[in-house]
Protein backbone atom coordinates (compact mmCIF):
# COMPACT_ATOMS: atom_id res chain seq x y z
CA UNK A 1 0.00 0.00 0.00
CA UNK A 2 1.15 3.59 -0.77
CA UNK A 3 1.79 6.55 1.00
CA UNK A 4 -1.11 7.95 -0.61
CA UNK A 5 -3.81 5.65 0.01
CA UNK A 6 -2.59 5.11 3.45
CA UNK A 7 -2.90 8.51 4.41
CA UNK A 8 -6.82 7.95 2.52
CA UNK A 9 -7.32 5.60 4.83
CA UNK A 10 -6.50 7.60 7.97
CA UNK A 11 -8.28 10.69 7.15
CA UNK A 12 -10.93 11.01 4.13
CA UNK A 13 -12.12 7.66 4.96
CA UNK A 14 -12.30 7.19 8.75
CA UNK A 15 -16.06 6.45 10.04
CA UNK A 16 -15.71 3.53 7.32
CA UNK A 17 -14.12 1.88 10.27
CA UNK A 18 -14.11 2.15 13.87
CA UNK A 19 -10.88 2.93 15.70
CA UNK A 20 -9.73 0.17 17.27
CA UNK A 21 -7.38 -0.27 20.60
CA UNK A 22 -4.00 -1.95 20.15
CA UNK A 23 -3.93 -5.61 21.61
CA UNK A 24 -1.26 -6.86 24.22
CA UNK A 25 -0.31 -10.05 24.14
CA UNK A 26 1.01 -9.63 27.76
CA UNK A 27 -1.88 -8.41 29.28
CA UNK A 28 -1.38 -8.97 32.76
CA UNK A 29 1.53 -7.51 32.52
CA UNK A 30 0.06 -4.09 32.09
CA UNK A 31 -3.02 -4.68 34.29
CA UNK A 32 -3.64 -0.90 34.24
CA UNK A 33 -4.61 -1.01 30.68
CA UNK A 34 -6.42 -3.84 30.83
CA UNK A 35 -9.28 -3.13 33.77
CA UNK A 36 -8.58 -0.20 36.04
CA UNK A 37 -10.24 -2.26 39.14
CA UNK A 38 -7.00 -4.11 38.90
CA UNK A 39 -4.73 -1.25 40.46
CA UNK A 40 -3.87 -2.05 43.18
CA UNK A 41 -4.66 -5.60 42.88
CA UNK A 42 -0.73 -7.50 43.74
CA UNK A 43 1.15 -8.32 46.39
CA UNK A 44 3.25 -5.02 48.20
CA UNK A 45 3.27 -2.05 48.54
CA UNK A 46 4.03 -0.44 44.99
CA UNK A 47 4.53 -1.63 41.52
CA UNK A 48 5.90 -0.22 38.62
CA UNK A 49 6.64 -1.71 35.09
CA UNK A 50 6.81 -1.17 31.52
CA UNK A 51 6.17 -2.99 28.05
CA UNK A 52 7.23 -2.20 24.73
CA UNK A 53 5.82 -3.42 21.12
CA UNK A 54 6.80 -3.87 17.88
CA UNK A 55 4.81 -4.26 15.15
CA UNK A 56 4.84 -4.66 11.38
CA UNK A 57 8.69 -4.97 11.12
CA UNK A 58 8.50 -7.41 8.18
CA UNK A 59 6.03 -5.53 6.17
CA UNK A 60 7.28 -1.83 7.01
CA UNK A 61 11.00 -0.33 6.94
CA UNK A 62 9.55 1.01 10.04
CA UNK A 63 7.79 -0.45 12.59
CA UNK A 64 4.98 1.02 14.67
CA UNK A 65 6.42 0.91 18.09
CA UNK A 66 3.71 0.57 21.06
CA UNK A 67 4.96 1.82 24.89
CA UNK A 68 3.43 1.45 28.54
CA UNK A 69 4.22 2.58 31.71
CA UNK A 70 2.49 2.68 34.77
CA UNK A 71 3.20 2.95 38.44
CA UNK A 72 0.56 2.08 41.18
CA UNK A 73 0.42 2.23 44.95
CA UNK A 74 -1.71 0.63 47.94
CA UNK A 75 -2.55 1.95 51.37
CA UNK A 76 -4.78 0.29 53.56
CA UNK A 77 -7.91 2.22 54.62
CA UNK A 78 -8.71 3.30 57.84
CA UNK A 79 -6.53 2.97 61.23
CA UNK A 80 -7.77 -0.61 62.49
CA UNK A 81 -4.95 -3.51 60.88
CA UNK A 82 -7.41 -5.66 61.13
CA UNK A 83 -9.12 -4.21 58.29
CA UNK A 84 -7.98 -5.75 55.23
CA UNK A 85 -9.74 -3.10 52.69
CA UNK A 86 -7.35 -1.41 50.74
CA UNK A 87 -7.25 1.60 48.18
CA UNK A 88 -5.30 2.20 45.30
CA UNK A 89 -3.69 4.93 42.67
CA UNK A 90 -2.06 4.29 39.52
CA UNK A 91 -0.72 6.31 36.71
CA UNK A 92 -0.63 4.98 32.83
CA UNK A 93 1.36 6.77 30.02
CA UNK A 94 0.65 4.97 26.41
CA UNK A 95 2.22 5.67 23.38
CA UNK A 96 1.77 4.61 19.91
CA UNK A 97 3.73 5.73 16.98
CA UNK A 98 3.57 4.61 13.32
CA UNK A 99 6.71 6.22 11.89
CA UNK A 100 6.60 6.01 8.42
CA UNK A 101 3.64 8.31 8.32
CA UNK A 102 4.22 10.17 11.70
CA UNK A 103 0.88 9.30 12.99
CA UNK A 104 1.52 9.14 16.75
CA UNK A 105 -1.05 8.53 19.63
CA UNK A 106 -0.01 9.43 23.50
CA UNK A 107 -2.12 9.00 26.45
CA UNK A 108 -1.45 9.66 30.32
CA UNK A 109 -4.35 8.75 32.86
CA UNK A 110 -5.06 8.40 36.84
CA UNK A 111 -6.54 5.23 38.05
CA UNK A 112 -7.89 4.86 41.62
CA UNK A 113 -9.24 1.45 42.73
CA UNK A 114 -11.14 0.29 45.72
CA UNK A 115 -10.90 -3.24 47.42
CA UNK A 116 -13.26 -4.30 49.59
CA UNK A 117 -12.70 -7.73 51.63
CA UNK A 118 -15.51 -10.23 51.67
CA UNK A 119 -14.65 -11.93 54.56
CA UNK A 120 -12.84 -11.95 57.63
CA UNK A 121 -11.19 -15.80 57.46
CA UNK A 122 -10.48 -15.86 53.87
CA UNK A 123 -8.79 -13.83 50.84
CA UNK A 124 -11.69 -12.84 49.00
CA UNK A 125 -12.05 -9.43 47.56
CA UNK A 126 -14.68 -7.55 45.25
CA UNK A 127 -12.60 -4.13 43.49
CA UNK A 128 -14.23 -1.09 41.75
CA UNK A 129 -11.67 0.86 39.74
CA UNK A 130 -11.96 4.51 37.56
CA UNK A 131 -9.49 5.65 35.04
CA UNK A 132 -9.30 9.18 33.90
CA UNK A 133 -7.25 9.97 31.07
CA UNK A 134 -6.12 12.86 28.31
CA UNK A 135 -5.54 11.92 24.80
CA UNK A 136 -3.46 13.24 21.82
CA UNK A 137 -2.94 12.53 18.45
CA UNK A 138 -1.31 14.04 15.82
CA UNK A 139 0.21 13.27 12.28
CA UNK A 140 2.91 15.20 10.69
CA UNK A 141 2.24 16.29 6.95
CA UNK A 142 5.53 17.03 5.59
CA UNK A 143 7.31 13.86 4.17
CA UNK A 144 3.73 12.97 2.23
CA UNK A 145 3.59 13.24 -1.28
CA UNK A 146 0.13 14.01 -3.15
CA UNK A 147 -0.32 13.42 -6.89
CA UNK A 148 -0.52 16.66 -7.93
CA UNK A 149 3.37 17.60 -6.35
CA UNK A 150 4.56 15.00 -8.67
CA UNK A 151 6.29 16.31 -12.07
CA UNK A 152 5.77 13.92 -14.51
CA UNK A 153 9.46 13.32 -14.58
CA UNK A 154 11.26 11.97 -11.82
CA UNK A 155 10.48 13.54 -8.74
CA UNK A 156 7.77 15.63 -6.25
CA UNK A 157 8.19 19.17 -6.61
CA UNK A 158 5.92 22.52 -4.82
CA UNK A 159 2.88 22.69 -2.88
CA UNK A 160 -0.20 20.17 -2.45
CA UNK A 161 -3.71 21.52 -3.01
CA UNK A 162 -5.44 18.35 -1.31
CA UNK A 163 -7.56 20.08 1.72
CA UNK A 164 -5.26 19.05 4.54
CA UNK A 165 -7.22 18.88 8.50
CA UNK A 166 -5.23 20.44 11.77
CA UNK A 167 -2.61 17.49 12.44
CA UNK A 168 -3.27 18.09 16.20
CA UNK A 169 -6.18 17.24 18.48
CA UNK A 170 -6.89 16.14 21.98
CA UNK A 171 -10.04 14.40 24.37
CA UNK A 172 -11.17 13.27 27.11
CA UNK A 173 -11.25 9.56 27.92
CA UNK A 174 -12.80 7.42 30.63
CA UNK A 175 -13.00 3.87 32.26
CA UNK A 176 -14.36 1.71 34.68
CA UNK A 177 -14.26 -2.17 35.99
CA UNK A 178 -15.12 -4.46 38.61
CA UNK A 179 -13.37 -7.16 39.41
CA UNK A 180 -13.68 -10.44 41.80
CA UNK A 181 -10.53 -12.37 43.40
CA UNK A 182 -10.99 -15.04 45.84
CA UNK A 183 -8.79 -17.58 47.36
CA UNK A 184 -10.46 -21.03 47.35
CA UNK A 185 -7.60 -22.72 49.04
CA UNK A 186 -3.77 -22.58 49.76
CA UNK A 187 -3.64 -24.01 45.91
CA UNK A 188 -6.18 -22.49 44.00
CA UNK A 189 -7.59 -18.96 43.33
CA UNK A 190 -9.77 -17.22 40.74
CA UNK A 191 -10.20 -13.80 39.27
CA UNK A 192 -13.01 -12.84 37.15
CA UNK A 193 -13.10 -9.05 36.22
CA UNK A 194 -15.57 -6.55 33.53
CA UNK A 195 -14.65 -3.55 32.34
CA UNK A 196 -16.11 -0.70 30.05
CA UNK A 197 -13.13 2.17 28.26
CA UNK A 198 -13.87 5.34 26.09
CA UNK A 199 -17.03 6.04 28.07
CA UNK A 200 -17.32 9.32 25.84
CA UNK A 201 -16.95 7.25 23.15
CA UNK A 202 -15.14 10.18 21.63
CA UNK A 203 -14.47 11.35 18.54
CA UNK A 204 -11.33 10.54 17.00
CA UNK A 205 -11.20 11.84 13.02
CA UNK A 206 -8.86 14.08 12.18
CA UNK A 207 -11.52 16.08 9.84
CA UNK A 208 -13.43 16.82 12.77
CA UNK A 209 -13.65 20.33 12.57
CA UNK A 210 -13.60 20.87 8.58
CA UNK A 211 -15.29 23.41 7.50
CA UNK A 212 -15.89 21.60 4.24
CA UNK A 213 -19.49 21.66 2.26
CA UNK A 214 -18.88 18.29 0.95
CA UNK A 215 -21.83 16.09 1.24
CA UNK A 216 -19.89 12.74 0.77
CA UNK A 217 -17.37 14.42 3.84
CA UNK A 218 -17.43 11.78 6.66
CA UNK A 219 -16.63 13.70 9.96
CA UNK A 220 -17.13 11.43 13.00
CA UNK A 221 -14.73 8.33 13.57
CA UNK A 222 -16.07 7.08 16.76
CA UNK A 223 -13.28 5.42 18.85
CA UNK A 224 -16.16 2.92 20.56
CA UNK A 225 -17.20 1.84 23.73
CA UNK A 226 -14.60 -1.28 24.26
CA UNK A 227 -16.22 -4.08 26.52
CA UNK A 228 -14.16 -6.62 28.60
CA UNK A 229 -14.45 -9.99 30.19
CA UNK A 230 -11.16 -11.15 31.91
CA UNK A 231 -10.78 -14.66 33.83
CA UNK A 232 -7.63 -16.27 35.47
CA UNK A 233 -7.53 -19.26 37.32
CA UNK A 234 -4.52 -20.88 39.29
CA UNK A 235 -3.37 -24.37 40.62
CA UNK A 236 -0.63 -25.24 42.36
CA UNK A 237 0.22 -28.75 40.73
CA UNK A 238 3.34 -29.69 43.23
CA UNK A 239 5.89 -27.30 45.58
CA UNK A 240 7.08 -26.10 42.52
CA UNK A 241 5.26 -26.35 39.65
CA UNK A 242 1.57 -23.96 39.27
CA UNK A 243 -0.79 -23.23 35.78
CA UNK A 244 -2.33 -20.18 34.98
CA UNK A 245 -4.96 -20.68 32.44
CA UNK A 246 -6.41 -17.54 31.44
CA UNK A 247 -9.03 -16.12 28.51
CA UNK A 248 -9.89 -12.72 27.82
CA UNK A 249 -13.04 -11.25 25.79
CA UNK A 250 -13.47 -8.07 24.12
CA UNK A 251 -16.07 -6.55 21.81
CA UNK A 252 -15.82 -2.93 20.62
CA UNK A 253 -18.04 -0.54 18.85
CA UNK A 254 -20.20 -3.10 17.19
CA UNK A 255 -17.21 -3.79 14.52
CA UNK A 256 -14.47 -5.44 16.44
CA UNK A 257 -14.42 -8.58 18.90
CA UNK A 258 -11.63 -11.16 20.25
CA UNK A 259 -11.59 -13.80 22.50
CA UNK A 260 -7.78 -14.80 24.02
CA UNK A 261 -6.79 -17.78 25.64
CA UNK A 262 -4.13 -19.85 26.61
CA UNK A 263 -1.83 -20.78 29.30
CA UNK A 264 1.12 -20.29 31.42
CA UNK A 265 3.36 -22.63 33.48
CA UNK A 266 5.70 -21.41 36.30
CA UNK A 267 8.28 -23.44 37.43
CA UNK A 268 9.76 -22.40 41.31
CA UNK A 269 13.33 -23.39 41.84
CA UNK A 270 12.81 -24.09 45.26
CA UNK A 271 13.29 -20.33 46.35
CA UNK A 272 16.66 -19.82 45.10
CA UNK A 273 17.11 -16.49 45.08
CA UNK A 274 13.10 -16.32 44.98
CA UNK A 275 13.19 -16.78 41.16
CA UNK A 276 11.13 -19.00 38.74
CA UNK A 277 10.74 -19.30 35.14
CA UNK A 278 7.10 -18.82 32.74
CA UNK A 279 6.21 -20.37 29.77
CA UNK A 280 3.02 -20.35 28.10
CA UNK A 281 1.23 -20.79 24.99
CA UNK A 282 -1.68 -18.37 23.52
CA UNK A 283 -4.08 -18.11 20.81
CA UNK A 284 -6.20 -15.09 19.88
CA UNK A 285 -9.48 -15.35 17.99
CA UNK A 286 -10.69 -12.42 16.30
CA UNK A 287 -13.76 -11.30 13.67
CA UNK A 288 -12.76 -11.33 10.36
CA UNK A 289 -15.72 -9.87 7.81
CA UNK A 290 -18.51 -11.41 9.94
CA UNK A 291 -16.88 -14.31 10.65
CA UNK A 292 -14.73 -15.47 13.66
CA UNK A 293 -11.29 -17.21 12.69
CA UNK A 294 -7.85 -17.72 14.39
CA UNK A 295 -5.61 -14.29 14.06
CA UNK A 296 -2.97 -15.18 16.36
CA UNK A 297 -0.62 -17.54 17.80
CA UNK A 298 1.63 -16.42 21.07
CA UNK A 299 4.79 -18.65 22.31
CA UNK A 300 5.96 -16.62 25.70
CA UNK A 301 8.49 -17.34 28.02
CA UNK A 302 9.00 -15.03 31.44
CA UNK A 303 11.61 -15.27 34.27
CA UNK A 304 11.22 -13.72 37.55
CA UNK A 305 13.69 -13.15 40.11
CA UNK A 306 13.40 -11.65 43.93
CA UNK A 307 10.56 -9.05 42.92
CA UNK A 308 11.24 -8.49 39.22
CA UNK A 309 9.12 -9.82 35.83
CA UNK A 310 10.43 -9.83 32.66
CA UNK A 311 8.91 -11.32 29.77
CA UNK A 312 9.05 -11.83 25.83
CA UNK A 313 6.13 -12.62 23.77
CA UNK A 314 5.38 -12.69 19.81
CA UNK A 315 2.42 -12.89 17.49
CA UNK A 316 2.14 -15.05 15.06
CA UNK A 317 -0.05 -13.98 12.41
CA UNK A 318 -1.53 -17.26 10.71
CA UNK A 319 -2.56 -15.44 7.59
CA UNK A 320 0.80 -14.26 6.74
CA UNK A 321 2.43 -16.93 7.99
CA UNK A 322 0.79 -18.90 5.41
CA UNK A 323 1.50 -16.69 2.66
CA UNK A 324 4.74 -15.22 3.54
CA UNK A 325 7.27 -17.24 5.32
CA UNK A 326 9.07 -14.02 6.77
CA UNK A 327 5.43 -13.35 8.58
CA UNK A 328 4.50 -10.41 9.95
CA UNK A 329 5.07 -10.85 13.57
CA UNK A 330 4.50 -8.62 16.57
CA UNK A 331 7.14 -8.74 19.54
CA UNK A 332 6.43 -7.58 23.24
CA UNK A 333 8.72 -7.11 25.86
CA UNK A 334 7.48 -6.48 29.56
CA UNK A 335 8.84 -5.76 32.81
CA UNK A 336 7.69 -4.72 36.40
CA UNK A 337 8.94 -4.37 39.72
CA UNK A 338 6.94 -5.01 43.04
CA UNK A 339 8.35 -3.47 46.15
CA UNK A 340 7.91 -3.88 49.99
CA UNK A 341 6.28 -7.16 49.52
CA UNK A 342 5.28 -8.72 52.96
CA UNK A 343 2.99 -11.57 52.07
CA UNK A 344 3.93 -15.06 50.75
CA UNK A 345 0.79 -15.08 48.07
CA UNK A 346 0.17 -12.87 45.61
CA UNK A 347 -3.28 -12.06 43.91
CA UNK A 348 -2.72 -10.68 40.76
CA UNK A 349 -2.26 -13.00 37.77
CA UNK A 350 1.32 -12.30 36.07
CA UNK A 351 1.90 -11.66 32.29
Amino acid sequence: MNIVRLVAILLITPALLFAQDPDFSQQYATPLNLNPALAGNFNGTYRVGGMYRDAWRAASPVPIATYVFNGEYRFQLGPDKKNNDYGAAGLKFFSDRTSIIEHNTNAISALFAFHKSLSDYSRQYLSIGFEVGITQKNINYENLNFEDEYNGINGFQGFTTEELQANNFGYGDYSMGLNYFSEINKKNDLSVGVTAKHLSNPNVSFWRASDSQDPDLEKVNRLGILLGLQAVTRHQLSYAVSIHPRIIGKYQGGAFAQIFGGSTVRYDFNNFNNSAVHAGLFARVASTEGSFGLAHVVPFFGFEVNNMLMGISYDININDALMNSQGVGVLEFSVSYTGEVEEDSAWCPEF
